[in-house]
Formats: C-alpha cells, structure tokens, sequence
C-alpha cells in the first residue's frame, strides 16, 4: 500500500502543506540577485508525485494546501500578490496536465520500471507540461508587467520548475510510491554501512567540486567526479538509492552556482548563464543514473525471475513420475531428467549425447521419429504409446516443440493404466455377451408368454361362445317353462360369459400392442382428438356431454395409437361424468420444454388421489363394475403407449371432483395453429 495513502484526507492536507512550504522556502532562497531569477522550484516536484500518489477524487487534499503553501512563502519574501497568484496558478494547472499525461501514457504504478518509463516521465513531467505552462505564465506576466520580455519570463518558469519536478518527484515516489515488483534479492544483500557510505561519498565529492572557488587550475573541480557515486548507486542499490544520491549531488551543484562557486562559475560570464548549464547537469545526471538504475534493476529482476523459473522447472520435473527429454531433429538426446533411473536404459548421463535409434526398441522407432518431426512441422503436441518387446510394458511418449530444431519428449509407464483399461474392456465385452445371451431368453420367455396368452385366450374364447350358445337357446327355445329365477340366472350367465369374452379379446389386444411396430410420423393432435372423439360419441348415443378441445400442436407419433390413447381416455371421462347434471370434458394442453402435455379433463365422480398408482394396472378397477362397466385394461393400454413413445402419464383429481388424466410426449415441431376458438360440440 502506498505510504501516503495510509494518511486520511486531513492528515495528507497537512503534510502536503508542510512539504510545499519547505519546498518553496528552499526555491525563493535560492534566487540569483539581484536578477530575481529562482534556480528550481521544488514545489513543481512535490505537487507532481503527489498527484500521482493520490486518486483523482482526493486531489483536491494536494491541490489546495500546495498552492497556500505557496502563496504563503512568496508572501515572507514580498513578492506582489498577482505575481505570486499567476505563479501558483501556473503550478498547479503544470501539475495536473504532467500527472494526467503521465498516468495516461506511463502509468501511474510502478514508475521507473524501465528506461522508456524513465524517459517518458521526464519527457511529461519536466519538459511537456513545463513548456505549455510557461508559456502561459509569461503571457500572463507579461500582462502585468510590460517591462517583462517574454521569452525571458518562460524559459525562467520552464528550466526552475522542470528541474524541481526533475529532482524531487523521483526522490518522492521511489520513497513513498509503490514499489517496483519485490525487492531484488541481490540488492537486499547490500548492506545498511554501503548504502550510508555511498551517501556521504556523493555528499563529499559534491562539496569538493562544488563548493570551491571557481580555478581552472583546480582539477577537483571537475564535475566529471560527480557522476561516480551516481553510478555506484546505480550499479548496486537501484532507482531508490539513485535518486536520492543524484538529488544530493544536484542540490548541492545549484546551491554552490548560485554562491559563485563550482566549475560552472566562470568569472565573467552572465549569472544567467552559469546557472542553466548547472541546471542541465543536474538534469542530465538525473536521468542518466535514474536510467542506468532502471536497466541493471531490469536486468537483476529478469535474472532472478529466470532463476524462479528454472528452480520450478526442476521442482516440476523432480515431482513428476515421468522422464523428460530434450531432443533435436535428428532424435539425439540433448538433456535428461528423471525420478526414477532405473526405468531407463542406460543411466541418465550415459542417455545424453546417444540417439533414439540406440535406446528405443527398433520396430518402434520409425513411429517416433514421425511424430518428432510431427511436432516441429505442427507445432501442436504429438502423442502415441507403444509396448517395449524387451521389457513387456506399455509406454506413452509425448513430443512438444520447443524451438525450431528441439523437441521436448516425456515419456511415461503407462503399463498399469492400460492393463486397467484392458480389465474394464474384457469386462464390458464378458457384459455385453451376458446381456445379449440374457436378452435373447428373455426374448424367447416373451414371445412364449404371449403365445401361450394367445393360445389360452382362443381356446377360451370357444367354451365361452357355447355357454354363451346354450344359454340363449335356452331362453329362447324353453322361455315359457322356466321360471323367473331361471331367466334370472341365464341373463346373469350370458352377461358374465361376454364380460369374459370382452376381457380375453383385451388381453389379446394387449399382448399384441407389445409386438406392434411403432410407425411414428408428424401427427396433428387436434385431428386425432376429434376423429376419436366420434368413436366415443357412438359407443355413448343416450350420453349428452359437453366438450371443450382446445387446438394442440403437432407431434411424432404413431397415429392410429395416440387415436387409441384419446378413445380410452375421453371414453372413461364420458363413463365417469354421465351421472353429472351438466357432464363437461375438457381437453387442453401446453408446452414446457421440450414436450408438449395433453390433458382430458371431466366433472365427474372423480377418485381416491391416494389409490391413483393402481389406476395403470392391468384388471385394476377404483369402481364397482355393476356401476361402471368395463374390463380396467384401458388405462394400462394408455400408459403402455405413451411409454412406447417417450413419454409419461399420470392422473390428478378429488373424490366427487371430477379427474384430468394427463400424458405427455417429446415435440417434433410446432406449428402455428390458425383456428383459436374451442370445439364445442354437444352429444
């Protein structure tokens, strides 16, 4: 987290205050007499890292306290109000376009990472921003004060505030900005003794330099000696360190041209021009340490990065139970590595340098040699197995390239993986023959079942039509000698015996539905409800019920069955709703999903919702059969199609409530239905 954002918005105003008022106090006192002419203008440094350090809805916590600050310290020096008002302003409009640029186009997190960010930083920062600013201000000033020369004023505003965003906004932000990436291991090797001997060697050497008397004489004067403990910092402590020995070094250059000390005191020169070659140099030792830091920090990062890589890479390897290989095209074995090195060969050292035409088994070679080549032509990962004929187990090799004349190989024992597959394959084959052998008899139970039910039925049938015969012969042929009682019992005998008849001829029918091959087409429901609908209008003439279908979409199925399912189902909602006073059936459906669901709906006596499971039961009746005739397989013979096509039926309803049956069947398609209104018919 970023120190100065662990302030709260109070607490950054203030040290934005002070940090801007010491700043200022340092770039009013060091002012050229009697020309007026500030060498740097350290606030612009600290109100650009700043902006940077803070998120745009707080900057008006470093705007405001930094143009106070200095305002307040032009004013202990005198300066005219609209003079110091015009250079503040300047400032802060200088500060604000350099962040937004520099966030725009750098980023704002981490900064001098690299040399272009050094460089783009400084570009945005100290020349761009300053060069419009100062344009500005002079125009401004020159408003004020016609006695101003123009050019004067802005090249006065863009070398004193571009070097104090030079100095101290790298010194800010490598201190209290966030930090570039983890700290380098080499660097935190360097001990606290060498970090304070490199500041008091840059500290000395820029004492020595200058703060003497200007000799040409005088070789400590070179500020050549300067760039040393720059480049020491550079070399071995990063961008922090650097910037804090380069802005040493720059202050105290400054601080002694403005003196009159230093090689750039040249004795009889223009002030003016003294100072602005000490500002140059300041700059350009800036960001030559700032840029050299920046590379060997990148160096150093990519070096250890490379280093992480490579120790995972081996961490990788040495926790794989596979042997990896790296190859050229020829297939010769550049390197090996391996858990286990008596899976191998030859030992791992003897593997390197041999081709795979030595090690491998000869019948296989020309297979992996073509998927090495695969590999590299591909560029895509090439796999095969293989079993050895030396040690009788399967292996799995995989190529992937690396390069345009290397190749990757892992192999791996794959012998117990594919012995389970070859288990679980005997297996599944043992199961299948078991369930077609287990199949075929029950086919053969089936197809003896049905024909004994076939054959019992039809020798049935025959008895049943003579008790039937005799029975009728009876009454008619001795209808005035018998007796009430026994016209009595022969009505009851024929009855029974065509009750009888009635449910063979269902079993039959039953038993055949099973054989039936199901002739599936696109069916529209509609037609099948109402041409079923008048097969039960003539099996019920003396029954006057109302009927409601509502359109139904298309499906795929068997038509003369689904014609069956509404014949039973709309004949028992007549069955069940005829002693209703105003008997009314209903048949709707609706969509959900995939399926389409139908529902015959009656008013009823309705039935136990508790007893609805023994409905779909063959000979399974809820209802005495002297009051509702019937042989109870008609429901069986609905769910048995409905199943045979897919779907599901169940029934819902209350006793004395009436009762909807409802199927359901997958859709083929839909299609619009033209006719909205519901068929009413009236029986």
């Amino acid at each position: 987290m970023i120190w100065f954002n662990r302030f709260s918005p109070f607490g950054q105003s203030v040290l934005v205050f002070l940090a801007s008022f010491v700043a200022a106090l340092m770039g009013t006192y060091s002012e050229i007499q009697p020309q007026g002419y500030a060498v740097w203008w350290p606030p612009s440094g600290v109100l650009l890292s700043l902006l940077l350090l803070t998120e745009r809805k707080k900057w008006v916590h470093v705007l405001v306290p930094s143009a106070l600050a200095s305002i307040s310290a032009n004013a202990l020096f005198n300066m005219p109000v609209d003079l110091s008002i015009t250079l503040v302003a300047a400032n802060v409009a200088e500060g604000i376009f350099a962040a937004y640029c520099i966030r725009r186009f750098v980023g704002n997190e981490p900064l001098f990472n690299s040399p272009k960010s050094v460089l783009l930083v400084f570009l945005l920062g100290s020349i761009l921003s300053n060069v419009l600013a100062g344009v500005l201000v002079a125009l401004i000033l020159v408003q004020i004060n016609p006695k101003l020369i123009w050019g004067q004023c802005a090249t006065t505003y863009f070398m004193t505030t571009g070097l104090g965003s030079a100095v101290f906004a790298p010194l800010l932000l490598s201190w209290i900005g966030p930090r570039n990436r983890e700290p380098n291991a080499t660097l935190s090797q360097v001990s606290k003794r060498e970090q304070v001997a490199i500041y008091i060697t840059a500290f000395s050497v820029s004492v020595i330099v200058f703060l003497q008397q200007p000799n040409a004489a005088n070789p400590t004067c070179n500020p050549i000696w300067v760039v040393l403990p720059v480049m020491w910092s550079a070399l071995r402590q990063g961008v922090r360190h650097t910037a804090v020995v380069a802005a040493i070094s720059a202050t105290i250059c400054l601080l002694g041209s403005v003196s009159g000390y230093g090689p750039y005191c040249i004795p009889k020169s223009d002030a003016i021009d003294q100072i602005t070659r000490a500002q140059l140099f300041a700059v350009i030792l800036l960001i030559a340490g700032l840029v050299l830091a920046s590379v060997l920090e990148q160096r150093d990062h990519a070096l250890l990065d490379l280093a992480r890589n490579e120790a995972r890479y081996r961490a990788l390897v040495s926790a794989l139970p596979d042997t990896i290989f790296v190859q050229d095209l020829q297939g010769k074995y550049l390197d090996c590595q391996t858990t286990s090195p008596e899976s191998l060969i030859a030992p791992p050292t003897e593997v390197v340098g041999r081709y795979m035409s030595e090690l491998m088994p000869s019948e296989i070679v020309p297979r992996l040699q073509a998927a090495l080549e695969d590999s590299i032509r591909t560029g895509q990962l090439q796999t095969l197995e293989y079993q050895s004929s030396k040690t009788q187990k399967f292996y799995e090799v995989r190529f992937t390239a690396i390069s345009e004349d290397q190749v990757m190989s892992i192999l791996r024992d794959v012998t117990d993986q594919t012995k389970a597959v070859i288990g679980v394959k005997q297996v599944n084959e043992a199961l299948e023959t078991k369930v077609r052998e287990r199949t075929l008899e029950l086919r053969e139970a089936v197809d003896d079942l049905e024909a004994f039910a076939f054959s019992v039925s039809h020798d049935l049938r025959a008895p049943l039509r003579a008790i039937d015969g005799f029975a009728r012969l009876l009454q008619t042929d001795y209808e005035h000698e018998l007796s009430d009682d026994a016209k009595n019992y022969l009505n009851r005998i024929r009855k029974n015996s065509q009750r009888l008849s009635d449910l063979i001829r269902s079993v039959l029918e039953f038993s055949r539905l099973g054989r039936r091959p199901v002739h599936q087409k696109t069916v529209s429901l509609s037609k099948v409800a109402c041409r079923a609908l008048d097969d039960v209008f003539d099996g019920y003439p003396e029954h006057r019920v109302r009927v409601f279908i509502d359109p139904l979409p298309d499906v795929f199925a068997d038509e003369t069955l689904m014609r069956q399912v509404f014949v039973n189902l709309l004949s028992n909602a007549f069955k069940f709703s005829a002693g209703c006073p105003e008997p009314e059936v209903r048949v709707t459906s609706k969509v959900i999903d995939n399926l389409v669901e139908i529902s015959v709906a009656d008013n009823g006596i309705g039935f136990d919702p508790d007893r609805s499971q023994k409905l779909f039961g063959v000979f399974q009746r809820l209802h005495d059969p002297e009051q509702f005739e019937g042989t109870g397989i008609g429901l069986a013979f609905v769910q048995r199609i409905i199943n045979r096509h897919g779907g599901s039926v169940w029934a819902e309803s209350e006793v004395g409530k009436g009762a909807t049956f409802t199927f359901s069947l997958p859709l083929d398609s839909l299609h619009a239905v033209v006719e909205t209104r519901a068929t009413v018919l009236s029986l």
